[in-house]
């Protein structure tokens, strides 16, 4: 899922701002010249809070905020991309092995919904509308292809997608030390490692030959 996925997943997949926990207790110095200092060394744009909720990033540390927030913008367009070949493959395919993956792909994108949603709203990570440059050449070529290629092109995109969702999953996750990101990642990589396995399975079982 770029990740590929995830989705629509995110309202979407993005795609976090979402809250990290602070360990210092208190970012800005109790000296004003240095608060000063440090606010105006912010970005334009960021604003800062004075409440720090338990599990949230400090508005201060707009590099880590500005990084997961990048993380939810990217996984959430690999979402919306897998979902929708996903629909192009339920419209198009006539094997029931490849129809019944893509539904199972846009069920679990329908559940992990739930999740990465709200949590993409919190850190103000706006839902991706559209598809990579990538994605959407590889849906215009999905759209007019018919039977066995179709098939085959699907599952090739549906194993490479997943593959290169899978390493931006885990990535972020060895990296980020947000929370509530951690916990979406955690209820979210043992989805697609299901995926990736039933697509090189069925890919496998149809002789198709997977992308890498």
């Amino acid at each position: 899922m770029r990740i590929s996925g995830l989705v629509l997943m995110f309202g979407l997949s993005a795609a976090t701002l979402a809250a990290q926990q602070d360990t210092s207790g208190n970012v800005y110095s109790s000296n004003p010249s240095t608060a000063q200092q440090q606010q105006q060394q912010k970005p334009a744009g960021v604003g800062v809070s004075n409440a720090t909720p338990e599990g949230s990033i400090p508005m201060g540390d707009t590099g880590e905020r500005m990084r997961d927030r990048y993380f939810l913008k990217t996984a959430a367009q690999g979402s919306r991309a897998t979902v929708k070949m996903s629909q192009l493959a339920l419209a198009k395919s006539s094997n029931d092995d490849v129809k019944a993956f893509a539904q199972k792909v846009m069920t679990d994108h329908a559940v992990l919904a739930r999740t990465w949603k709200p949590l993409a709203q919190e850190m103000g990570a706006a839902p991706s509308r559209e598809m990579s440059k990538k994605d959407e050449k590889r849906y215009e070529k999905l759209s007019g292809l018919s039977g066995d290629a179709f098939d085959k092109e699907y599952m090739a995109a549906m194993v490479e997608d997943h593959q290169g969702d899978l390493k931006l999953f885990q990535d972020t996750m060895n990296g980020t030390a947000n929370n509530s990101l951690r916990d979406a990642l955690d209820r979210t990589i043992p989805v697609i490692q299901d995926h990736i396995a039933q697509a090189e399975e069925i890919s496998r079982k149809n002789g198709y030959v997977a992308m890498k």
